[in-house]
């Protein structure tokens, strides 16, 4: 889970080697990968990994992208990296499927979240490595069967 740095520790730039980008929600998210924030922090609270899943927690819940880069996130998301043999690409299409499962099990008067214990509680079916890869194949050609009609 995200956790926020010091408010005075973000701020925005083009770009600093010497610090983390840094996302809050979702608002870099494409239809798959994050873009960048032009924000960033040199203290980071949590971290996510080259490759994670990045998932909305709070308001909109369940809206997931990939980060193609080490960046720091704050309370607004949560990182998943593969484990287990999950094909990052399969439990991103997965997640996507089932935003309403995740929707439905948010709380909140103001705005709506979800806890860590509903991500790590959520039973996800798992096929052999193999058969994920097909889905995710599967999955592939049938999108670009579709923006090619979209065009």
């Amino acid at each position: 889970m995200g956790q926020s740095p010091d408010g005075d520790d973000v701020y925005e730039s083009e770009y600093d080697d010497n610090a983390f980008e840094f996302h809050q929600g979702k608002i870099c998210f494409t239809e798959r990968f994050i873009s960048p924030s032009g924000k960033w922090c040199k203290n980071p609270s949590r971290i996510a990994e080259k490759g994670s899943l990045l998932i909305c927690v709070r308001a909109p819940i369940g809206d997931v992208n990939i980060t193609q880069r080490i960046i720091s996130i704050g309370r607004g998301l949560a990182s998943i990296a593969g484990y287990c043999g999950i094909q990052t690409l399969f439990l991103f299409f997965w997640l996507i499927a089932h935003k309403r499962v995740l929707e439905d099990k948010g709380t909140g008067s103001t705005f709506k979240a979800i806890t860590i214990e509903v991500l790590k509680n959520q039973p996800i079916p798992l096929p052999p490595l193999a058969e994920q890869h097909r889905i995710v194949e599967k999955l592939e050609q049938v999108l670009s069967e579709i923006d090619k009609i979209k065009k």
